[in-house]
């Protein structure tokens, strides 16, 4: 059999990379050699033809319709001395990776039967849908062959009537396709003019000049008077119906060596005994499946050349992008595994998304959702409202009362009670300054973790290929932000302890509070100016109701019966103690004359200061929190504060630390199974592409 091995090799190779390239894109829409259809009547030889191009029999044979939906077969070369084998759908089969290899090619003829019957429900009628069969044989360099549907005009038991339209529409748009040559079969014993497949092919929409048909006459053996052996000469000289690329006189397997199952071989003996007929002589170099071979060589060679300048500008595009996708994915410029720099790059990706989410600030931001900077800020903001009106809350108003006036007696202990000593009020800012301690570690506590989940959220998604290497970033940066956290608790701690342990009584605010915040603009308004369980208000207007009432007459704060005016009488209890002279302008203070007077006295100055305590810590927390779990963060992942100045460490640094050694590195930058998998992708992408533009160059350099 004459192979297509005699095809130039740079040619040959071409085809072969090109295909494999087809492979690797997985995709024929952007990327497709040239194809070969045969068309023509029902049993005119069209799967013989595609039978003897690939030198074995493998398509199924019978009366009426055999082939009744489109057929692809794929020839793909393999390694000289290897096994042929065909699979169906090869692609999927690969992708699932349960191909199964079909040896015997009587298999192969069987399982097109068994798929045709299951496309067409076992009746006569066609179906479109395909049959993709893949050949791989070191015999064939890489060609497509599409079988089709044979014209008809009368439908037969068990097909539609329009049968004839429905065969005609399925042929066109592969017909129609620019990149496909088209074999019209037409049997040598019909008249020419009749031809359904010339007449269709050489249509006006499809291809009026015949730039990419082939006129094929088989059945020549079936050719038995001089009259009918001089009319096909003619056909073969281009005399009766004139093709740009000619016609092409094959025998074919008779029915006879199908039924004996003889093999293709034995067609050669049928073949020479056409060419020793003098009627063949002069047309001899026109008739033999060899001849039919080097046509579509000759055709292809052509046609991939005006090709050729497309297809090394489509590939170099595409090696430009591949050899980018591979540099994010740490390999270099000649293709190494830059482990080093792809560690650098890992860590750089990392910070910028991190720092992205916390800070904002980019037109990188989107808009679909909160970043994490903004709803850490709303968490902060309205916990530490939430932490304020909790502390305030802790205690009752005679709970309290009964803590100072315990500790008054503590006090003044086995001396009389004469004077009010400042140092009760001391203990009572003290208490009700510790309340705050659990409320803001609790919101500490949710905001660190809100932090934590985030980071890992982040990190899963953008250092998914590399899991290794994720838990390495995750594991520095939790331990980063843990140890923030410590920090921000001590600061708390120190804030906390410094209220409770020292009173600024010359504070401005100390005497101008009760004063409800009414400027505009405040977005986290703290509204929570009640004290205690009884949610004692800082109104002035309930103190001039309470006076005005009680006209100055003092309730007795222990009276049941008065208890409510009592508790409402907590605040402006001071005032009320003082008097001016105005003959004299003397400016006076009473003094409370019983303990549980006193310890009212202290409780009124206790919730005075604890308005400018409650005011700072409200506002200071939170922004120890910012500091230390988002702005130290930030220093650490820039590795500089905010003075510019070298930080303490850093994540790059701290990589650096955590893997010193060749292996370790190599380790870390290991990547998941299916990102190894793109990575594999890419790289036989860009050899490919390389090939592709390495072999066109050689063979413009050949020609040339």
């Amino acid at each position: 059999i004459y192979l297509l091995s005699k095809m130039k090799e740079p040619l040959e190779i071409l085809v072969e990379a090109l295909a494999k390239l087809q492979d690797a894109t997985g995709s024929q829409g952007s990327f497709s050699f040239p194809r070969i259809i045969t068309v023509g009547n029902q049993s005119a030889g069209k799967s013989s033809i595609i039978e003897a191009i690939v030198g074995k029999p493998f398509l199924p044979r019978g009366a009426d319709i055999v082939t009744r939906c489109p057929l692809r077969v794929r020839l793909q070369q393999t390694k000289s001395g290897t096994e042929e084998y065909a699979i169906f759908d090869y692609r999927n089969e690969l992708e699932s990776g349960k191909e199964q290899k079909f040896t015997d090619f009587k298999e192969v003829s069987d399982e097109i039967d068994r798929r045709t019957e299951q496309r067409t429900n076992k009746s006569k009628n066609i179906s479109k849908e395909e049959i993709h069969l893949d050949i791989f044989s070191p015999n064939y360099p890489d060609l497509q062959f599409i079988d089709l549907p044979g014209f008809t005009k009368c439908p037969v038991k068990n097909q539609d009537d329009d049968i004839e339209q429905q065969i005609l529409d399925l042929n066109i748009p592969y017909m129609e396709d620019e990149n496909t040559i088209i074999l019209a079969i037409q049997d040598a014993t019909q008249d020419i003019a009749g031809s359904e497949a010339l007449k269709h092919a050489l249509d006006k929409k499809i291809d009026p000049n015949g730039d990419r048909t082939i006129g094929v006459l088989t059945k020549l053996d079936n050719l038995h008077s001089i009259t009918d052996k001089k009319r096909v000469v003619d056909i073969l000289e281009n005399k009766t119906k004139p093709l740009k690329l000619g016609y092409i006189g094959v025998v074919n397997r008779s029915q006879q060596d199908i039924d004996q199952d003889l093999d293709i071989e034995n067609t050669m003996e049928n073949q020479n005994k056409v060419l020793d007929q003098s009627e063949f002589m002069r047309v001899r170099d026109k008739i033999g499946i060899d001849v039919l071979r080097r046509t579509i060589t000759r055709i292809l060679a052509s046609r991939v050349k005006k090709m050729m300048p497309g297809f090394r500008q489509a590939r170099e595009d595409e090696l430009k992008h591949v050899i980018e996708q591979l540099k994010i994915h740490g390999f270099s410029s000649n293709g190494e595994n830059d482990v080093d720099d792809l560690i650098t790059s890992l860590v750089e990706k990392s910070i910028s998304k991190i720092r992205l989410n916390l800070m904002g600030f980019d037109t990188r931001v989107t808009i679909e959702t909160h970043n994490t900077g903004a709803e850490l800020n709303k968490i902060l903001k309205q916990g530490a409202i939430e932490s304020s009106k909790k502390a305030r809350q802790t205690h009752s108003v005679n709970e309290f009362h009964k803590k100072l006036r315990t500790n008054i007696e503590k006090v003044h202990a086995i001396r009389d009670n004469m004077l009010p000593v400042e140092l009760v009020m001391e203990v009572g800012v003290s208490i009700l300054t510790e309340n705050y301690r659990e409320p803001f570690k609790k919101l500490l506590d949710k905001s660190s973790d809100y932090l934590k989940k985030d980071l890992i959220n982040l990190l899963d998604i953008t250092l998914q290929p590399y899991p290794h290497f994720k838990d390495l970033i995750e594991k520095i940066l939790l331990r980063e932000l843990e140890s923030n956290k410590s920090k921000a608790e001590e600061y708390l701690d120190v804030q906390i302890n410094s209220h409770k342990r020292f009173i600024n009584c010359e504070h401005t605010d100390f005497t101008k509070l009760n004063k409800e915040l009414n400027e505009d603009g405040i977005r986290f308004r703290n509204p929570f100016n009640l004290w205690f369980t009884e949610k004692i208000p800082n109104s002035e207007g309930d103190r001039k109701d309470y006076d005005d009432r009680n006209q100055g007459e003092e309730i007795n704060f222990f009276d049941e019966e008065n208890e409510e005016e009592g508790v409402q009488s907590v605040r402006g209890y001071v005032n009320r103690l003082q008097e001016k002279d105005k003959v004299n302008g003397v400016h006076t203070n009473k003094l409370p004359s019983k303990p549980e007077h006193e310890a009212m006295l202290h409780l009124d100055l206790c919730i005075d200061y604890m308005e400018i305590i409650d005011k700072t810590l409200v506002d200071v927390v939170p922004k120890i929190f910012i500091m230390m779990l988002v702005m130290k963060m930030i220093d650490f992942l820039n590795g500089v504060d905010e003075n510019g100045d070298s930080f303490k460490s850093s994540l790059l640094r701290e990589v650096n630390k955590e893997c010193k050694e060749k292996e370790k590195r190599e380790h870390l930058v290991t990547r998941s199974h299916s990102h190894a998998m793109m990575v594999n992708e890419l790289r036989e992408r860009r050899k490919i592409c390389e090939d592709t533009i390495r072999i066109i160059d050689e063979t413009n350099t050949r020609e040339g």
